[in-house]
């Protein structure tokens, strides 16, 4: 018979195991070591004036060379506030995937970039994808740095890296490991996220809509309400924290927080520096962004969001759906009823969706079975009237794509190992090539959309700047260029002579159109927190405006609101002096 006591003790060490294992990890942060594949080669770049290591796959030196340089010269304006280290870090750079995202670990202490550039312009802004990882990740280097520092140090000389990690991600919350990273992108970036109305007016329509909410919601989140996440949250407060006290607050509460470990430690010391509690500081700066003009309640609890629509011929809007009660799926919406038409697989998110009457478009990651690393894409397409899908499955990374009305062309964009892109437009039916645009260096292609008599849309993103091009893939020759400048312009959509996107406007962004034939902008919506991804169909719009429950469908007459347009390009600092770091090959067999 077995002892009650001894099946204590096992389960106990058995809950201490599972609760060290997610302390381990940083908030926000991942663990995991997906592999790539053996033939995969790496070398190093080892900086001399930051304690950083770059590894990077062989085949991709004019890389790492523009990012070794940019970490070099920002490593220590990113690391404002916080004391110096000397102990080195390695960075690795993971091309050979899909995903656009980046973490600091200290199981097995090493940052990664993954460097697929993100098509989102809530996310990537007027920005370098690589110079937004740099300022945000090597933050979390320096956050982490500072557990190497006071009574933290005997932790970590005890515990090693893990212990660290534990003690520090106990202490420090979640938010504020975020929030601090992407204050520091706006700090080094032209545009970083606290600049972008797309990421940051959430908070303020939740505000609006459904009152202060206490501390403790803010970091328990809701089932019932779209409580922003701690992203959004932590960069309000850091912002505000650094506005109130100064840019050496947040490092110096870190570092206090670290050296007096007790219950509550954190809270301590922010009431011990800033004279008021946690609780007390929130709810005064969110009273910041409360309208005093009474709006309407929401009816309903729970959330979902109705995003990317397109119009059909005969009036249907094909949209994404997904909220609390929804994983995500497309729907379809017939004079007000809803209609669930497919799930989507593993989606590759590129904040679009593209649809002809016959068929819905959309790209998926498609997983190498043995390499965690190496991620290929594939094209879905979804028949409307059949109601099944076919795939595309070229083994290669196509994102983005759009279909031609006729569902007779299929354009992606066609990212390589090396860092090189290309825009292609295939024949659908065949899938055999017409046309390929290449990117030029440092130049990133955005949310494309063919449209009509052989023309398409896109969005160039260089230098910090964006422009809207169209391109005759007939004629194989770009027709049209207009820069927008430091305008965080998305969502391109080419109609007759007008084109369609999204136009930062005051603090939200709205619908807007350019005529590319003659020199005319116009708004074309007012909504109070954003309206996106619009669609024209006859004397009408359609569009996903965003409401603190959800991103909701509107349809509403074209009212154009005729203003003048005024641009103004970001000056992106380039180094005079580029750097030929010496560059060593990395043994697979030193551990």
């Amino acid at each position: 018979m077995v002892n009650r006591a001894s099946v204590k003790m096992v389960l106990r060490k058995l809950f201490y195991s599972f609760f060290l294992l997610f302390s381990f990890n940083s908030f926000g942060q991942s663990p995991w070591l997906d592999q790539n594949p053996f033939a995969v080669k790496f070398n190093q770049i080892s900086l001399t004036n930051a304690p950083l290591d770059l590894l990077f796959p062989a085949g991709y030196d004019s890389v790492a060379q523009v990012t070794a340089q940019s970490m070099e010269n920002q490593w220590l304006r990113i690391g404002k506030g916080f004391a110096s280290s000397n102990n080195r870090f390695k960075v690795v750079l993971q091309n050979q995937g899909l995903v656009s995202n980046g973490f600091v670990s200290l199981m097995a202490p090493r940052a990664e970039f993954f460097t697929t550039s993100s098509q989102d312009p809530a996310l990537i802004g007027t920005n370098d994808w690589l110079s937004l990882l740099v300022s945000h990740e090597l933050r979390h280097i320096h956050q982490n740095n500072a557990g190497r520092h006071g009574l933290s140090k005997l932790v970590h000389g005890l515990f090693g890296a893990n212990g660290q990690s534990a003690y520090s991600n106990l202490l420090i919350p979640n938010w504020l490991w975020e929030g601090d990273a992407v204050e520091t992108e706006s700090r080094i970036n032209p545009m970083g996220r606290s600049q972008i109305p797309q990421f940051k007016t959430p908070l303020r329509a939740y505000v609006e809509t459904f009152g202060i909410p206490s501390y403790a919601k803010m970091m328990g989140k809701s089932y019932s309400h779209l409580v922003p996440n701690h992203y959004l949250f932590g960069q309000y407060l850091s912002q505000q924290m650094t506005k109130d006290f100064g840019d050496e607050f947040i490092p110096k509460l870190w570092e206090e927080t670290l050296n007096h470990p007790n219950i509550f430690g954190f809270s301590r010391q922010f009431k011990k520096h800033s004279g008021l509690s946690i609780d007390q500081y929130t709810k005064k700066s969110l009273r910041n962004l409360v309208d005093e003009s009474p709006r309407p309640k929401p009816s309903r609890l729970g959330f979902n969001q109705y995003l990317y629509p397109n119009i059909l011929s005969d009036g249907r809007v094909i949209a994404l759906k997904t909220g609390i009660s929804d994983i995500r799926q497309l729907v379809e919406i017939k004079q007000g009823k809803e209609r669930r038409l497919t799930y989507f697989g593993p989606l590759l998110e590129a904040a679009m969706l593209s649809a002809s009457n016959d068929y819905v478009t959309w790209a998926e990651i498609d997983f190498h079975p043995r390499w965690g690393q190496k991620q290929f894409s594939r094209i879905v397409f979804y028949d409307v009237k059949l109601r099944r899908k076919t795939y595309w499955n070229p083994r290669k990374k196509w994102i983005s794509p759009s279909i031609s009305a006729d569902s007779k062309w299929v354009s992606f964009i066609d990212l390589l190992d090396n860092g090189h892109s290309f825009l292609r437009v295939h024949d659908r039916a065949e899938n055999s090539p017409l046309a390929e645009l290449k990117a030029l260096p440092g130049e990133q292609f955005l949310q494309p959309r063919i449209g009509q008599n052989g023309l398409l849309v896109y969005i160039s993103k260089l230098e910090g700047n964006k422009s809207i091009c169209v391109w005759d893939f007939v004629q194989q020759k770009i027709v049209f260029r207009k820069d927008f400048g430091s305008h965080n312009i998305g969502h391109p959509y080419l109609k007759d002579d007008w084109i369609y996107f999204n136009f930062p406007s005051g603090e939200v962004d709205q619908i807007a159109r350019f005529n590319w034939k003659e020199p005319l902008f116009e708004i074309l919506s007012d909504e109070r927190w954003g309206a996106y991804s619009a669609i024209p169909s006859a004397d009408s719009l359609v569009y996903s405006a965003y409401k603190a429950t959800g991103n909701e469908i509107v349809r509403k007459l074209i009212l154009p609101k005729r203003m003048e347009l005024i641009t103004q390009s970001n000056q992106v600092r380039k180094d005079s002096v580029l750097h030929d770091y010496p560059v060593k090959s990395v043994s697979k067999w030193n551990l």
